[in-house]
């Protein structure tokens, strides 16, 4: 469950980033339904979704009994769920949603992202999972799923799963290819061994 000190930063990062989301040109409009126990992180959900023009909360769940019902009633083309919470958790929530939808964009957003929870929500039929320590994510990822439903079937497919980026490498100093001073010289003055033939 989030915090009032972690909301509040979500709304203070959301007032200096809102005029950017708000510039952004509308290519696809989306109909959310918001799924999770915390009024307080379906409160900070609509307002970050609800900054984006055609982005719509047509429906909210405090648990996973409601989210199903509200699913069908409401008819949205984005489902973001809570991993725990009351009744089926959001894993059962989504597999049930997958099943009778298979275009509907099906987020598990969540603080326990780790892979085997990534492993899990893939397998339920999630498209993304994003971690409730970066919400503002969530905009660009839905954005990018978006592009899925209207790239061409020739078009190579979105991975359905973020994965964080990879670290850069480190670079690796050379090693010095001359002798230190005092250093015996390349070959020691020793006979080499003889090669296996």
């Amino acid at each position: 469950m989030l915090s009032l000190l972690g909301i509040h930063s979500w709304m203070v990062e959301l007032a200096e980033c809102g005029q950017d989301v708000r510039d952004t040109m509308e290519e696809n409009a989306s109909r959310f339904l918001l799924i999770d126990d915390s009024p307080l992180t379906l409160k900070a959900l609509r307002t970050i979704l609800e900054l984006r023009p055609g982005w719509n909360v047509v429906a909210e769940a405090k648990n996973g009994t409601e989210g199903l019902a509200l699913f069908h009633q409401a008819h949205p083309s984005v489902v973001i769920v809570d991993f725990q919470m009351p009744g089926p958790n959001g894993l059962e929530v989504g597999r049930e949603i997958r099943q009778s939808d298979a275009k509907v964009l099906l987020i598990l957003f969540t603080l326990h992202d780790s892979g085997q929870v990534k492993d899990l929500a893939k397998a339920a039929g999630f498209d993304a999972v994003i971690s409730k320590a970066n919400p503002f994510s969530i905009v660009e990822i839905i954005e990018t799923l978006n592009q899925r439903t209207l790239q061409p079937e020739s078009a190579p497919p979105v991975d359905p799963i973020p994965v964080p980026e990879t670290p850069t490498a480190l670079a690796i100093p050379s090693v010095a290819t001359e002798p230190h001073q005092g250093a015996a010289p390349a070959g020691n003055g020793k006979t080499p061994l003889p090669s296996a033939s």
